[in-house]
């Protein structure tokens, strides 16, 4: 679909469903924005499928703020969220807060994937987020400099028995070192060791 001229009749949601799935097929994040922004202006609601496919787009294009902003209103209007999307937002987070390494980027990064679990929780009283994405967003708030987040996530996870991925304590341990608070660290370590 070609951005409407004036004079030509308005799209539908159908249209705009189509297109969004044609720019995210050539890879174009920034007409996936685009379009979105007009969805939304418009009012209408696409099939969730094609908000998921929008989401993982928007976040392999280096978007993954809107990427996760996507998913996150997506699941709060009673989207159903596959884990193919939520493996692939919380991975994009995941990854700005490690590679770009400063403090802003992995605050920001650990806000967007807690939004995303606090919005899968609020939809459901059943509804709990997979454990491996529980621990990336505790590792994600160790690298935000929220360590008693990162800590009480950690707490969390021990106490309703999710398991706790290795590298989890070990990038909690290793964010509470670097900011010189070795006495936590420990404590970290010696939860890991006695499971």
């Amino acid at each position: 679909m070609s951005k409407p001229r004036a004079g030509d009749a308005q799209p539908g949601a159908a249209e705009y469903d189509a297109a969004v799935l044609e720019a995210v097929g050539a890879g174009d994040w920034l007409c996936v924005v685009e379009l979105l922004a007009e969805v939304k202006l418009l009012k209408f609601r696409l099939p969730d499928t094609t908000v998921m496919a929008a989401s993982r787009a928007l976040c392999e294009g280096g978007q993954w703020g809107r990427g996760a902003g996507l998913l996150e209103d997506a699941i709060l209007a009673g989207a159903s969220c596959d884990d193919a999307t939520l493996r692939s937002v919380i991975g994009a987070c995941d990854a700005a807060a490690t590679a770009v390494g400063d403090a802003s980027t992995a605050t920001r990064a650990a806000k967007a994937a807690t939004g995303i679990l606090d919005a899968v929780a609020s939809t459901d009283d059943e509804a709990e987020a997979p454990g491996w994405a529980r621990n990336a967003v505790a590792r994600l708030l160790a690298r935000a400099g929220d360590y008693d987040g990162a800590e009480a996530a950690l707490d969390a996870l021990m106490r309703e028995e999710v398991a706790v991925e290795g590298r989890t304590f070990t990038v909690i341990a290793a964010e509470l070192l670097r900011a010189g608070e070795g006495d936590r660290a420990e404590v970290v370590l010696e939860c890991r060791d006695y499971l």
